[in-house]
């Protein structure tokens, strides 16, 4: 107001400062600009306190000082005669120095982040230095350990053995940089070493199996900024909110003090071999197996929690276990302790002091518990194929700003241990609210179904077990995004990555594949998503239409979630080659024991490919190569996908037949899903490989260049069939069809594969089709203006979007769906009403003059307009223009009367030379659509 004399241009001015700070720089410099301070953690944990109190009081000063010093600004800057024209000055003064002091404070804010980005990469590239090197196998440790607040004291004894096929020239470990090595022994001998960052260099050869043993004395603090080097640093340095419980709730990684104490491998608390990341080349980690023995001397009255059984003594706490351990944990907090140990397994759940409030909601199940663990594990046992390999099973609450991250190469976050899985304070981030999860169930019960007290809490620890430990995706979100969060709680590795490794050097992904083909869920339900962005998994098949393997998993660009949804899909294509030739049932069967034969251990996929073609004769390296380089996928053809009934010994059952060609040469692989209807199931319940068991789930390898007829008996009428071409050039993969009834009686019981003639493929004769995929279809659009919001929003990566019935664009856009034609993209254009100014057209060229008849494709997209009340069927008109020399033929249409499929628009006798048809967005209904066009020649002259 002082300066612009205008309180509606003043208010304006500020109203546009806000916004802009508010949507577009909030996030920029760390939050520096973050005048609202909604981008910082404010939640204060009972056991830690804040997160980092010292940065948030430094960036709120930043605001605090600047506004007092504007204050005082405008105070001097008010048109009014001074009675102390002396205290002007001062308030100038104090204003300048405030502002400065504000300027400072928010310099010192951004270089404390800039010196932990600097930190990092000097880790990272001490990580790379050394990731070639030739490594040791450490077998023991007895590890020996003095808290004292914020510092630790240490002695290590490792025993290590050279497995490498050569002498090696020194020995590399890595420990925490914050911990200082006082003195490296051998058999009493005080051994030369250099040390570089998290890098140990012991001076001494060791011959190819030779042995040694150290002897390592350090003492320090943690250095958190080792952990996670290879997180890109705007995912660490941010605070993203939660999803059910929306604040900030910031990160530590790890812990050390009085008040509590929390250090995982990530750390490197203790020395190890192999280092815990390779930012250059994740997927090179291996894991060393090693058996520990950890004493923890501690007199305090807090509980000490580790890996493997634990005796206390006088003043120490000695954890030991005969089974090896890729890696260990220590907790030392203020925990309660319930127990309770079901067929020689301990369960145990350490909760802070204070956090018992859930246990009002159990108080029915004193008698009842072993029992309801004992369904659970059994149900978990099943679904996993694998016996639990523990001798225990610990769930610990640890502060809440504790943070793991699930890194692709590895499989697990840091939340998940061997034996421990870490809950977050008071079990947010978890479906923990016990008081609305009963709720429920009493009113979700079957009609005349009698649920007591004990009924609804057994399905209260049944849903939490699931939800929290089981499910592939997090339960802090809502379910309706384009991406999903993987569940850092999913305890798959306990089952999978903590108790073997399959190694190879020219597939290292080969181990994480495995596992998460085994991890995974054949999910019945599918997730919903409504939005018009492509989702991650859609992004993976359009990357695999022209990359391999082996370039994503070093693609540096490649967003995480997308390269997950890549490794899911190259684990699924893996196994269904596999079970496309193996019974399921048999597969499973020889995992299971070639697991328990091998657990804890490291072998080579040599080895197990090996085993694999003595019990199945199949060579899986073949294919396993052509899985890791090929990066051009199969192209299959669909058609004639039906469902009729049959008699089958006196029964009637059903037949589902569909044609398909490969024309790529590659092979393919199908999946078919043949759904009998639906209905969930409350609790957990073993839901993968139930369509497997139950015979739904089919799989085919189709050979390159080969069209074949696929026959499947099924016992009960199929409501839905689904068929996905998994990794190829297919888009969309999957394709839905609905059969409420069936009409149709034959006398075929065949099932299987029947080759068919490729020809059936083939377009007609005198057919000429113009997809919007073609060169031959042209977007003549003349809506070129730019929005204001424009300027701000980011370029769109993607290609293709997804049909969005509430929202349509501005613009033509290409959208994917299995409605539209395509070969092998089925794809078409849309956008929103117009007045005729923007158009589509395709065009061709005709060989000769002749009658045809002109086609367009009706993708059938659903105008879902639930914002109108008593809503009826609404026209979906549009007028093609059909071309040709100096004529124009205006045919207007409506789709929402017809079909998904070929609409014909007429007859025409169309001279040599070129034709065309075009589409303008002047339509009737709330958006124009444009896929395919096809002419047919219909009398020959």
């Amino acid at each position: 107001m002082c300066l612009v004399k205008n309180q509606a241009v003043t208010f304006i001015v500020m109203l546009g400062i806000t916004g802009t700070v508010f949507f577009y720089l909030q996030d920029r410099l760390y939050g520096v600009f973050d005048f609202f301070g909604v981008t910082l953690p404010a939640i204060f944990s009972d056991v830690v306190g804040h997160p980092s109190l010292s940065l948030f009081l430094l960036q709120r000063s930043v605001y605090l000082l600047g506004a007092i010093g504007f204050i005082c600004l405008t105070i001097t800057l008010v048109k009014r005669l001074p009675h102390r024209p002396w205290k002007t000055l001062v308030i100038n003064i104090i204003a300048l120095f405030l502002i400065l002091t504000s300027g400072g404070l928010g310099v010192l804010y951004v270089l404390h982040f800039k010196k932990i980005e600097a930190e990092r990469e000097v880790y990272v590239s001490v990580f790379n230095t050394y990731a070639e090197r030739p490594k040791v196998d450490i077998s023991a440790y007895e590890i020996d350990i003095t808290p004292r607040g914020e510092r630790l004291e240490a002695e290590s004894r490792l025993r290590v053995r050279n497995k490498q096929k050569n002498e090696i020239e020194s020995v590399i470990l890595y420990l925490n940089p914050g911990l200082k090595i006082i003195t490296i022994e051998q058999a009493g001998k005080i051994l030369d070493f250099h040390r570089e960052q998290q890098v140990i260099e012991i001076f001494q050869k060791l011959r190819a199996g030779e042995e040694a043993e150290y002897v390592l004395k350090y003492e320090g603090g943690i250095e958190e900024n080792i952990c996670y080097t290879d997180v890109e640093e705007k995912d660490f340095m941010s605070h993203p909110a939660g999803k059910t419980f929306y604040f900030r709730y910031g990160k530590r990684y790890a812990f050390l003090s009085d008040t509590y104490t929390l250090l995982t491998p990530e750390c490197i608390w203790y020395p190890v071999a192999e280092s815990p990341v390779s930012p250059a080349n994740p997927y090179s980690i291996r894991k060393d197996f090693a058996n520990y023995k950890l004493t923890v001397r501690y007199t305090g009255n807090k509980v000490v929690l580790s890996q493997g059984k634990r005796v206390c003594g006088e003043g120490k706490v000695i954890f030991t276990d005969t089974i090896p351990f890729c890696g260990i944990s220590l907790t030392i907090g203020a925990y309660e302790t319930k127990a309770v140990s079901v067929d020689s397994t301990d369960y145990e759940l350490y909760y802070f002091r204070g956090h018992d409030d859930f246990m009002v909601h159990f108080d029915a199940l004193q008698d009842t518990l072993p029992a309801i663990i004992r369904e659970i594990r059994a149900d978990l046992e099943v679904v996993k194929n694998r016996n639990y390999p523990f001798r225990k099973f610990c769930m610990v609450e640890v502060p809440l700003s504790f943070t793991g991250y699930i890194r692709n190469w590895k499989g697990y976050s840091e939340h998940v241990m061997p034996e421990l899985v870490f809950i977050p304070e008071r079990g947010l981030r978890t479906q923990a609210d016990f008081r609305a999860m009963g709720f429920r169930l009493k009113n979700w019960r079957e009609e005349g179904e009698l649920l007591d007290a004990k009924d609804v809490q057994a399905g209260m620890i049944k849903n939490y077990v699931k939800t929290t430990f089981v499910n592939e995706n997090s339960s802090d979100e809502n379910g309706w995004g384009q991406s999903t969060e993987v569940n850092k709680l999913n305890i798959g590795a306990m089952f999978y990555g903590f108790c073997g490794y399959l190694s190879d050097p020219d597939f290292p992904v080969i181990d994480i594949a495995f596992s998460t083909l085994q991890n995974i869920t054949e999910n019945i339900q599918r997730r919903w998503y409504f939005g018009p962005l492509i989702t991650d998994q859609q992004r993976a098949i359009i990357y695999l239409q022209d990359h391999n393997f082996q370039t994503a998993l070093s693609d540096k660009n490649l967003k995480p979630q997308v390269l997950y949804e890549i490794l899911k899909l190259k684990s699924n294509n893996l196994k269904y080659f596999i079970t496309a030739q193996v019974a399921p049932g048999e597969f499973e069967a020889f995992l299971k024991s070639f697991n328990e034969t091998h657990i804890f251990e490291e072998v080579t996929f040599t080895e197990f490919a090996r085993q694999f073609n003595k019990r199945f004769g199949i060579d899986l390296l073949p294919f396993v190569h052509q899985w890791y380089t090929t990066d051009r996928p199969a192209e299959l053809m669909l058609n004639n996908v039906e469902v009729n009934s049959v008699v089958v010994d006196d029964f009637t059952k059903y037949q589902v037949r569909f044609k398909v060609y490969n024309r790529s040469k590659v092979e393919g692989i199908l999946t078919v899903k043949i759904e009998e209807g639906g209905g969930g199931q409350r609790g957990f319940r073993p839901e993968r490989r139930e369509a497997e068991r139950n015979n739904n789930l089919h799989n085919y390898i189709i050979p390159p260049q080969s069209a074949w007829k696929i026959k499947i008996i099924n016992d009960e009428r199929p409501g839905r069939v689904s068929i996905n071409t998994n990794v190829s050039a297919n888009l969309p993969s999957e394709y839905m069809y609905n059969f409420s009834k069936v009409d149709r009686e034959v006398t075929d019981t065949l099932s299987g594969l029947f080759p068919v003639d490729t020809l059936l493929f083939t377009a007609g004769p005198g057919e000429i089709i113009v997809d919007n995929e073609d060169p031959g279809f042209h977007v003549l659009e003349t809506n070129t203006r730019h929005k204001l919001k424009d300027l701000f929003r980011k370029e769109e990566e993607d290609k293709y979007q997804n049909f969005f019935p509430w929202k349509f664009p501005s613009r033509w856009t290409a959208v994917i769906n299995s409605n539209c034609y395509g070969k092998p993209v089925h794809s078409a254009v849309y956008k929103a009403k117009g007045v005729g100014a923007n158009k589509v057209q395709w065009v061709t060229t005709i060989p000769k003059d002749n009658y045809y008849e002109v086609f367009i494709w009706n993708p059938k997209f659903e105008n879902w307009n639930w914002r109108r009340r008593n809503r009826g069927h609404e026209g979906h008109a549009q007028t093609y223009v059909v071309g040709y020399e100096e004529e124009e033929e205006n045919i207007t249409v409506d789709l929402g009367q017809e079909e998904n499929g070929w609409v014909s628009l007429g007859n025409f006798y169309f001279p040599a030379g070129k034709v065309s048809v075009t589409l303008s967005d002047n339509v009737s209904a709330g958006f124009a659509m444009a896929d395919a066009v096809k002419f047919t020649l219909i009398n020959k002259k």
